[in-house]
């Protein structure tokens, strides 16, 4: 099921933002990996107007992974950044670096669009793109989930394991519980009127079996027993 949604961050620098100026970006996440967005942030750092560190790139010439390092822009030692000489993933001595340059350190998340607000100023990155992938595939309802589980591989399990559907109402999900199940298959059409749909749902939430999250007035159920 498509959702019209377009996952994206604003990420200031912090060094600028403190300052009184303006420098950031809105960075649209759907088809970013982890280390793409890293690069868009790495990019807002290292134009910032309010640079605090020198900062030097390497790439490693065997697996092509790359990396930088820091330091102080008030340190007067600029050897630190020959000591490292082998990649951090494949651990070959094949490198590339180039020139250091100034950047900015810091980074925050100041707006979000599609996306919750309870992933907070400085997330982990690796969780904005695990839950941008979720909001792409269930819309609105992953943000409800993650604001409820705070955790994304809980999340996850939520929405893959215990999710079991969109209800105008807990009466309507026992119903179709009753239906599903065939509870009630031995029983006449007559004495099937006379089941209060409404008490049983109530039941089932207090008694624990689901939990219920409400996105944008519509109420999702979830099954505890997953």
């Amino acid at each position: 099921m498509g959702h019209n949604v377009n996952p994206s961050i604003y990420v200031d620098c912090l060094a600028a933002y403190n300052e009184g100026k303006a420098h950031g970006k809105w960075i649209a996440l759907e088809d970013l990996g982890i280390e793409d967005l890293q690069k868009e942030i790495h990019l807002i750092l290292k134009s910032s107007p309010s640079p605090n560190i020198f900062k030097r790139d390497y790439e490693c010439n065997n697996c092509f992974h790359e990396w930088s390092i820091s330091r102080s822009i008030f340190s007067p030692y600029s050897d630190m950044f020959k000591t490292d000489k082998c990649c951090k993933k494949c651990q070959s001595r094949e490198i590339s670096f180039g020139e250091e340059y100034k950047s900015s350190e810091e980074w925050a998340i100041h707006d979000y669009e599609d996306l919750t607000t309870a992933l907070g100023e400085c997330p982990v990155l690796n969780t904005v793109i695990e839950l941008t992938a979720l909001v792409v595939e269930h819309g609105e309802l992953a943000n409800g989930v993650y604001e409820n589980a705070s955790d994304i591989d809980e999340s996850k399990q939520w929405l893959e394991e215990a999710y079991q559907g969109q209800y105008e109402s807990l009466t309507d999900y026992a119903e179709q519980y009753c239906n599903d199940t065939e509870m009630l298959s031995g029983c006449s059409d007559h004495l099937k009127s006379y089941i209060d749909y409404t008490s049983m749902g109530r039941d089932f939430e207090l008694s624990g079996d689901i939990f219920t999250i409400a996105v944008n007035g519509e109420l999702h159920v979830f099954s505890s027993n997953y």
